[in-house]
C-alpha cells in the first residue's frame, strides 16, 4: 500500500529519531514527541522499532515535547520553515534511592 501525503500551504515535515546521547545508537522506541503549540498542537507520534517519528504540517515557532517512562521530559522549541531532521535526546531518569 502507499499514501500519499498532502499538506497545507507553507506548511512542513518534522521528522527525526529519539536517542540516547550516552550511546547514539541506543534507539528509544515507544516514545511519544507531541506538538505543545503552534500549528498542528496536539499532533502525537509515537517512535517506531527504529526510534523515528514523523510530524507533519507544521509551521513557524513550534515547541515538540518527548516522553517516556524512565526518561526525561524533553521539551525543545523550533521555528519552522522547510522540511527538516529533528533529533531528539530524552536524558534518562535518574531514581533517588
Amino acid at each position: 500500500m502507499e499514501y500519499v501525503i498532502v499538506l497545507a500551504p507553507d506548511t512542513y515535515i518534522v521528522a527525526g529519531q529519539v536517542f540516547e546521547s550516552r550511546d547514539p545508537l541506543a534507539a528509544v522506541d515507544g516514545a511519544w514527541v507531541t506538538v505543545m503549540t503552534g500549528p498542528g498542537q496536539g499532533q502525537i507520534s509515537a517512535t517506531d522499532g527504529g526510534s523515528g517519528y514523523r510530524l507533519y504540517g507544521l509551521t513557524g515557532p513550534t515547541t515538540l515535547r518527548v516522553t517516556k517512562d524512565g526518561y526525561q521530559t524533553q521539551e525543545l522549541t523550533v521555528t519552522i520553515g522547510e522540511h527538516q531532521r529533528l533529533d531528539m535526546d530524552p536524558a534518562t531518569a535518574c531514581s533517588a534511592g
